[in-house]
């Protein structure tokens, strides 16, 4: 469910919740107990990682590894459609007034281009390089 600016993600063990447009987030873990024995909510801690890398250093040092192991990769290439079919879903809902947009996405023609990029394909920083050595 997203809501201006605030989701929540419900699993199977509790849910995840993002507070003040995602700079906080709140765990909540179903513990057992409960009138029922069905288990009652308890806020957790937040499992933060002790050291946060930037996302393309992970990626890059994740495709290294698999090719110099053999094993696969920790994200799959079909992991990666999804995780971009809900980036295009939170964008379309956004773009539509904060709709809920139910996926998989029906529209497959949508698609998400940098800002930098709306008026041709050539990155912002291509385009700077290619003007300064021309001067």
């Amino acid at each position: 469910m997203l809501r201006h600016g605030r989701w929540t993600y419900i699993g199977t063990a509790g849910r995840i919740r993002s507070l003040n447009n995602a700079e906080e987030f709140e765990l909540i873990r179903t513990i057992p107990g409960g009138r029922r024995g069905g288990g009652v909510p308890a806020k957790s801690p937040f499992p933060w990682s002790v050291r946060m890398e930037r996302m393309g250093l992970t990626i890059v040092a994740d495709i290294v590894d698999a090719l110099e192991t053999g094993q696969p990769p920790n994200c799959s290439g079909e992991d990666d459609r999804h995780a971009l079919e809900v980036a295009i879903a939170l964008r379309e809902s956004h773009r539509c007034g904060v709709i809920l947009v139910n996926l998989p996405l029906q529209d497959r023609k949508l698609r998400i281009l940098a800002s930098e990029s709306l008026h041709d394909e050539v990155p912002a920083r291509i385009r700077r390089q290619q003007a300064s050595s021309s001067n």
